[in-house]
Parts: C-alpha cells; sequence; structure tokens
C-alpha cells in the first residue's frame, strides 16, 4: 500500500483558524492567506476569527490536519519526495519535527488534549506504518493486522483510542483500531480489495466513523458504536464518506449527489442535512471535521478555486470575506 497522503487535501500553506474570545476552538482549515475576521451569527451577536499562519522552512509546503482544544496543531511539510511531520504549540508560536519511523514521508494526521500524535511513517523498507508520538516516549508503531506491512491512523480521542485502517494479507485497506491489545480488525469490510476503507474519526464514547466498501463496489459513510454498524447512506449518489465525529454523535460526511457532483452534509443520529455549498464554489462541498457546538469546518471548490467554510447556525459563510483591513 504506498500512502497519498490524503488525510488532507493539500492547499499551499497551513494555518490554524481560532475563535476569538471564550468559546470552542475550530478545527484546522487548508488554505493561503493569513487573515483576521468576523461574521455576524445575528444581528445582536458577532463572532470573530482569528488565522494564524503556521510557518514552513523555505520552499517547503505544508498542510494543517488536526489540532487539540488547547489550539496545538499537526500536520506535514512537503518538498520533492520527502515529507516531515510537524507538531505547532499554539502558546508560544514554535514549531518541532516529530520525526520518523526511518524513511523519508511521515504525515501526523491528528493530536488529543495530552498532546498524543497520530499518523503514518515510511520506515526504512518503504513500508508505511501507522504511529503515536507521545513527548516522552517519541515516535513508536503501531503496527498492523496479521499478514499486513502497511497501516495508517486518522485519528485519536481522549482515552488514547487509535483508528485507521491497515493492510491484511488479502486487502490493502480495512478498518482498524490501535491499542495496547494491538491491532483490531473493525469488522466493517465486506470483502478483499484495492478499495480504501478505514476509519477517519473516533469520539470520547469510542463512535468511530469513516468508509467501507458494499458488494456492489461502491463505498459508504459509516457509524461504528457498541459494535452495531450503521451505514449512513448518500445524498443520491453512489458514494459517501464520513470524516469526523463529536462528543454529541453529530457526524460531518461528504457524499455524491444524483447530479454528480459532492455535497458536504451532517448526520445528527435521525436525519441527514445536506449542507450544499458555497454560491460560486458549487462543483464539489467538503466536510473535514465538528466541534463539541456542532459548528462544522470544510472547504467547498470551483473549477479553479476553494474556499475554506464554517458551517453554524443553519448558514455556509465564506472564512475568506473576513479579511481584516
Amino acid at each position: 500500500m504506498k500512502s497519498s497522503f490524503r488525510a488532507g487535501r493539500v492547499w499551499s500553506l497551513a494555518f490554524l483558524c481560532r475563535r476569538r474570545g471564550p468559546g470552542v476552538v475550530l478545527p484546522a482549515l487548508l488554505g493561503s492567506l493569513l487573515f483576521s475576521g468576523s461574521f455576524w451569527q445575528s444581528a445582536q451577536a458577532q463572532t470573530r476569527y482569528k488565522i494564524i499562519h503556521i510557518p514552513a522552512p523555505d520552499g517547503c509546503n505544508s498542510t494543517a490536519l488536526g489540532l487539540n482544544d488547547h489550539a496545538d496543531v499537526v500536520g506535514f511539510c512537503y518538498q520533492d519526495e520527502e515529507s516531515n511531520a510537524f507538531l505547532y504549540n499554539y502558546n508560544d508560536g514554535t514549531i518541532e519535527d516529530i520525526g520518523s519511523l526511518g524513511g523519508q514521508a511521515t504525515a501526523a494526521t491528528a493530536i488529543n488534549n495530552a498532546n498524543q500524535i497520530v499518523g503514518y511513517s515510511a520506515d526504512s523498507n518503504n513500508n508505511v506504518l501507522a504511529f503515536l508520538y507521545a513527548q516522552n516516549q517519541g515516535i513508536t508503531s503501531l503496527g498492523t493486522l496479521t499478514g499486513g506491512s502497511n497501516s495508517e491512523a486518522f485519528a485519536i480521542n481522549v482515552s488514547g483510542q487509535i483508528v485507521g485502517d491497515s493492510q491484511t494479507e488479502g486487502d490493502t485497506h480495512r478498518p482498524a483500531l490501535f491499542g495496547g491489545d494491538g491491532v483490531q480488525d473493525l469488522g466493517v469490510s465486506t470483502k478483499d480489495s484495492d478499495t480504501l476503507k478505514t476509519a477517519y474519526g473516533v469520539n470520547a464514547i469510542g463512535q468511530i466513523v469513516g468508509r467501507y466498501d458494499l458488494d456492489d463496489g461502491s463505498t459508504h459513510a459509516f457509524l461504528l458504536a457498541s459494535g452495531h454498524l450503521t451505514d449512513l447512506g448518500t445524498l443520491g449518489g453512489t458514494g459517501s464518506e464520513a470524516l469526523g465525529i463529536n462528543q454529541n454523535g453529530e457526524i460531518v460526511c461528504d457524499s455524491e449527489t444524483s447530479n454528480g457532483s459532492t455535497h458536504a452534509f451532517v448526520f445528527n443520529g435521525s436525519y441527514i442535512r445536506d449542507l450544499g455549498t458555497l454560491n460560486g464554489f458549487e462543483k464539489a462541498g467538503f466536510a473535514r471535521a465538528v466541534n463539541a457546538s456542532g459548528q462544522i469546518v470544510g472547504e467547498s471548490d470551483s473549477d479553479s478555486q476553494k474556499r475554506a467554510f464554517v458551517y453554524t447556525n443553519g448558514k455556509m459563510f465564506d472564512l475568506t470575506h473576513w479579511r481584516s483591513t
């Protein structure tokens, strides 16, 4: 399995979008602008956001993929064939390379409030392996399912539960749970194939979301809770995937629609809400993460550009509209 560093859609620079004043920190966004701004939630109340550029070495592109409640950010910088995982400390503005498993390609995908970091890294044999990083122990491989040589980790919760995927003897991607007892097959794959099947998110109570394949060859978003698998369906098209879940069980996904475009949607346990796209950026919409307050972040695309959005109080806002003057 060759990693494509697909855990985030690569933009030219990484930045952190943080809510000013009391409140919940929004998940990390990707983009090419540094700005501050605000949007009106109502005529009486204003929410302000500050965009903070995360530095990268000269000539190196970067992508931010995860953050915790302290606004510490993880991701990777890449140049040519080499990529290095980083940890950005919000309080002092420092950035550090967290190391690798011996190869030239490493990406950090998620961080929890204990500053445990997960991701995937190539080893000296060019196998890509899921890893856990902690300040007191450095970076360590999480291993694979029996018969596999590659794995990836995409999320970690407050309890240290880690989810992602692993290769097995006959399957290139199988949703997996990584922990002290080794690597556990989540049992949501229907067949062995080259289809990307993985777990992308896990919340504080262990509910897991991701994408899996059906017998007809399509892929659908799933929720795995207390051993019960729920297919989240689509918006009328053939494929969907779930990328994040908050502590209330709200799940953010994207799906093909009946006309072939892609829209972001949210599933709250009883119904699906199509979030649509930003005006002028109707080619595709993707929801990336949701916080405890139900605020959703993602991107909306045109043929030539991308825009970061926040969806709150039933409306989608283009973050690039709130630049400082």
